[in-house]
């Protein structure tokens, strides 16, 4: 498990850095699997598949905070 972590991270930092709303939205597309990585943990291709979707990952993303503050207002 800690590769994994380890991997998903750098992977994340290596998309979004210091971009903390963007590394949030990546995360959340891989972990609820709007993203499918390669599963072959090399960071150069999971990070074009990453990256080829990357403006429709944010967009996305927006869409999920604005549906949850919907539901709580």
């Amino acid at each position: 498990m800690g590769f994994q972590k380890n991997y998903l991270n750098d992977l994340i930092c290596a998309c979004a850095p210091e971009n903390g709303f963007a590394q949030e939205a990546i995360e959340y597309a891989i972990v609820s699997g709007w993203v499918t990585l390669s599963g072959t943990y090399q960071s150069e291709v999971d990070i074009r598949i990453v990256m080829s979707q990357y403006d429709a990952i944010l967009e996305g993303y927006r869409k999920v905070i604005r549906d949850r503050e919907a539901l709580v207002a």
